[in-house]
């Protein structure tokens, strides 16, 4: 598990990742993925499980923010 940080940590340093202070971490919550990550993400001062949860929430926010029938409350 350890290699799948050290590749995933790659794609982040190319778009910039490096400068960043603080990191969020999006995980679906497998077994020992946090913890790979950890040595390879030491800036991460969050992690988010399970994604699509997380997306759900953003989209009720969206709703709330924008009003759920507009546009830019379903987008």
């Amino acid at each position: 598990m350890v290699e799948v940080g050290a590749v995933a940590y790659q794609p982040g340093v190319a778009v910039g990742g490096a400068r960043a202070e603080r990191w969020i971490a999006l995980s679906d919550g497998g077994n020992g993925l946090e913890e790979c990550g950890r040595p390879h993400f030491p800036r991460v001062a969050v992690v988010i499980l399970d994604c699509y949860h997380a997306a759900e929430y953003l989209s009720d926010l969206a709703n709330a923010w924008c009003g759920a029938d507009t546009q830019a409350g379903e987008t």
